[in-house]
C-alpha cells in the first residue's frame, strides 16, 4: 500500500513539471515624447548697404585721402583727415539760368544779396571768396566759346564744371572777363564771387560762338 501511494506521488511531480509555464503578459510599449525642436539662433546683424565703409570705422574719417576729395558717397569732401558736408553754391533759389541764345536769357542784373549767407568760399581756382555767391547754370546742345562779361572789378568769375560745390573742375576764373569752351551738353555754373562781404550790384552778360 506504501509503494503505491509513493508511485503515484512520483506520477504526480513528474506531470507537474512537464507542463508549460504561462507565459509572461505582453505589455504594450509606451511610445516616446519626440525631443524638442532647437530653437533658431538669432540673425547675424547685416552691414547697412548705404554705408561707403566698415562698420568699424567712423564713416567721417578719411584719413590718407588728399584734401578736397570726395568722401562717404559724395556727401562730403576731406578736409584734414575729417570729412566735411559738402555745401553747394547752387542750393538756394531762386535758380539762376544764362544761355547762348541771346536776348534776356544770356544777361542778368542782380546782386551778391540775392543769397543771404556765403556758402562756398573756396574753390579749386579761387579761395578767400566771403560775399553770398551767385550761381547761373548754362547747359547749351552744342559745343559753344563762352565769354562771360562782369561788369564791376569787385567781383570775381569762376567758371564750374558738373557741379556747383567747392571741388568741383574749374573751367576758368577771372574778375571782369573770362572764356572758355562749353561742351555739349555738359553743365556749367558761372559763380559770382567776391572777397568782401558787402552786397554788390552787377551785371552779367554771356557771349557765344
Amino acid at each position: 500500500m506504501k509503494t503505491i501511494a509513493l508511485f503515484a506521488c512520483a506520477l504526480f511531480v513528474a506531470c507537474a513539471s512537464t507542463e508549460e509555464p504561462d507565459s509572461a503578459p505582453t505589455s504594450t510599449p509606451v511610445a516616446s515624447e519626440p525631443a524638442p525642436t532647437p530653437a533658431k539662433p538669432a540673425p547675424t546683424p547685416s552691414k547697412d548697404a548705404g554705408s561707403s565703409q566698415d562698420d568699424d570705422r567712423d564713416p567721417k574719417d578719411c584719413t590718407g585721402i588728399p584734401d578736397r576729395t570726395l568722401c562717404d558717397n559724395n556727401w562730403g569732401q576731406c578736409v584734414n583727415g575729417v570729412c566735411e558736408k559738402l555745401d553747394s553754391c547752387y542750393g538756394e533759389s531762386p535758380q539762376e539760368f544764362l544761355h547762348c541764345n541771346g536776348g534776356t536769357a544770356s544777361e542778368r542784373d542782380t546782386s551778391t544779396a540775392l543769397y543771404t549767407k556765403s556758402r562756398v568760399a573756396t574753390y579749386a581756382c579761387a579761395a578767400g571768396e566771403l560775399a553770398s555767391e551767385v550761381a547761373f547754370e548754362m547747359n547749351e546742345d552744342t559745343t559753344q566759346t563762352v565769354t562771360v562779361t562782369l561788369s564791376t572789378p569787385d567781383l570775381d568769375l569762376i567758371i564750374l564744371e558738373g557741379d556747383c560745390s567747392g571741388i568741383a573742375k574749374c573751367a576758368a576764373s577771372g574778375t571782369t572777363s573770362v572764356t572758355f569752351t562749353a561742351q555739349a551738353n555738359t553743365t556749367y555754373y558761372i559763380v559770382v564771387d567776391g572777397k568782401v562781404a558787402t552786397p554788390t550790384s552787377f551785371h552779367i552778360a554771356v557771349a557765344c560762338q
